[in-house]
């Protein structure tokens, strides 16, 4: 994972864009990607390569602050963030909002929740050889439940899921407090589905 490596990951754990602009967010899917080379290498060779896997997660721990300081500004675990997903995939310009105004992004969140399930499955395979990293998957595992939670709705916010239409959409939050659903059918509302793992248990 070359853009893992100190000369491409930023002090602040941002990593590069693309070449126009640098600065601006890509979907972090760097964990799920470390994730399956290490799978498909051990499948392969029948020996798990640790050592990188520890590597790449601690090079990951930097960018996954980054997201979560940076993209979740007002600490309801729902995140934001302007180009993110697939090309665009919402029908909303999410770069050119009324001032201060910011749009909840489904696909943002599930995103950064996809990440925290992705880190919790990294740690919970190191914990295997190494304790030392069941905290810390523990610590993925419930901030990944909090993102979940969010995403679906609590007491105190309602979330991003449309319960009589069966169907996530992003919010439009504007800056004298007023919020607006975007009800608009997308990928973006399928976007949930990515953040998902599957666990084995060890004995």
């Amino acid at each position: 994972m070359l853009l893992l490596e100190p000369r491409y990951l930023r002090e602040d754990g941002q990593l590069p864009a693309y070449e126009w602009s640098f600065s601006d967010s890509n979907p972090p899917v760097h964990a799920a990607a470390v994730w399956q080379l290490y799978v498909r290498d051990r499948n392969r060779t029948g020996t798990p390569d640790r050592s990188f896997l520890e590597r790449a997660f601690l090079a990951l721990l930097f960018n996954y602050g980054w997201w979560v300081n940076r993209r979740d500004v007002d600490a309801h675990d729902i995140f934001s963030g302007g180009f993110l997903g697939l090309d665009n995939i919402s029908a909303v310009d999410r770069s050119h909002l009324p001032e201060g105004a910011q749009i909840w992004e489904v696909d943002a969140t599930a995103w950064v929740g996809m990440f925290a399930v992705k880190m919790f499955r990294i740690a919970a395979e190191l914990a295997i050889n190494e304790p030392q990293y069941e905290d810390m998957a523990l610590r993925f595992f419930k901030h990944f439940a909090h993102i979940a939670s969010a995403l679906n709705g609590r007491e105190d916010e309602p979330g991003l899921w449309d319960r009589q239409e069966g169907f996530y959409y992003d919010r439009l939050r504007l800056a004298d407090g007023r919020s607006e659903t975007l009800k608009v059918h997308s990928l973006v509302g399928l976007m949930p589905l990515a953040a998902s793992e599957v666990g084995h248990r060890h004995t």
